[in-house]
């Protein structure tokens, strides 16, 4: 009889935390340096477009994560699909994503903890910070440091055709 009990209370745990998990996605970054990108030239544009920054190897595949903290997916414009992770292996919009030209504005901003990762071939190629609220819409890292798009639009509308992650948890090598 108490076995019974306990055997249920486990399972009522275990579906209650899949269940959170399936809402609220768990990320875990397992790659061994934070930026671990191969830049390929020196930053001496004002204009910058995500693909000049590393090497992408032909024939590779590639998927583009976005993690949303909670602040964040808050205040995000309508257009955006409202999930704590959004990615997309669609090749036609990670080409526009590392197309999409931006502004190198030579500043920093250092509040943002919502994150967009390139992926190539199961491996992390780029992460930089993200924000897309009404206010604010641009990348940080420490390559980079703050750039923003010359048309805010154009990301706000590749970043809306991305896809819910329907997993409990992400794990980037």
């Amino acid at each position: 009889m108490e076995r019974n009990k306990i055997i249920k209370l486990g399972a009522i745990v275990g579906i209650l935390f899949l269940i959170i998990c399936f809402y609220n996605p768990i990320f875990i970054d397992l790659s061994r340096e934070k930026y671990n990108m191969t830049i390929k030239g020196k930053l001496n544009t004002k204009r910058i477009v995500l693909s000049s920054l590393f090497n992408i190897k032909a024939n590779s595949k590639l998927s583009v994560y976005i993690i949303w903290d909670s602040y964040e997916l808050k205040n995000l414009p309508k257009e955006i699909p409202h999930y704590k992770i959004l990615y997309t292996e669609n090749d036609n919009a990670i080409k526009e994503i590392l197309q999409l030209p931006f502004l190198y504005t030579g500043g920093d901003m250092s509040t943002l903890s919502s994150k967009l990762v390139i992926i190539q071939d199961g491996y992390k190629l780029y992460e930089s910070q993200i924000t897309l609220s009404n206010n604010d819409i641009g990348l940080q890292n420490n390559i980079t440091g703050w750039i923003v798009p010359i048309n805010k639009k154009d990301l706000i509308s590749v970043i809306s055709k991305f896809n819910k992650y329907k997993y409990p948890i992400l794990i980037v090598k």
